[in-house]
């Protein structure tokens, strides 16, 4: 997918924003399995041509005391060489010192260098042990509201009894005291809920 922002910055014959994308791109491309850059360019090269803009400069060293740190001898390719042809293509955005700079990369990873691997951080997995989090948290949270609503089912059945052994005690005896029958029912309903939850309270 191109870059949104380096498709911006073409619309708007933006020179300089470009280079930086690409310059920017380069750190991130030591750590991509397929390196982006060089498809920025080949898409952005025709489209500034077609405007009249040379995306690249012509090669100088100009700027550096003792030219090009870049040599053919790869024995002596390595990070620092890279981070400063970097700095070499920030002065001088000319096509040669990009496509140097590009074999340097693509070499070092070849030879392992660790600073231009492939990131191995596994995104996916790291959503899938957080989505098992989640879900053990679901189980979990499940658990305690199934035991919750368990234990409220038990309470109420407590109650229930409590109350129905009340009322009938009190319905039979009633009289005796002086209540009606209903009335006896009525206060024993009430007392046998409040024994429940005396006991409840003990436990």
């Amino acid at each position: 997918m191109f870059d949104k922002e380096l498709s911006q910055a073409i619309e708007n014959k933006d020179l300089m924003t470009i280079h930086s994308i690409v310059l920017r791109q380069v750190n991130y491309d030591r750590k991509l399995k397929y390196f982006k850059n060089p498809e920025y360019v080949r898409i952005a090269e025709p489209k500034l041509k077609d405007v009249g803009i040379d995306l690249f400069f012509d090669d100088s060293d100009e700027l550096t005391i003792n030219g090009s740190v870049f040599t053919e001898d790869k024995s002596k390719w390595d990070r620092e060489m890279w981070e400063n042809m970097r700095i070499e293509l920030d002065h001088n955005f000319s096509r040669i010192k990009f496509d140097r700079l590009i074999s340097v990369m693509r070499y070092l990873r070849e030879q392992q260098d660790p600073y231009f691997q492939v990131d191995e951080k596994d995104k996916g997995k790291f959503s899938e042990k957080k989505t098992e989090v989640n879900l053990n948290e679901s189980k979990s949270q499940g658990k305690t509201t199934a035991g919750s609503s368990k234990s409220e089912s038990l309470d109420f059945t407590k109650y229930a009894v409590g109350a129905g052994l009340g009322a009938v005690s009190f319905g039979l005896v009633g009289k005796t005291v002086g209540f009606s029958f209903l009335g006896g029912v009525i206060v024993g309903a009430v007392v046998g809920v409040g024994i429940v939850y005396i006991n409840n309270k003990k436990e």
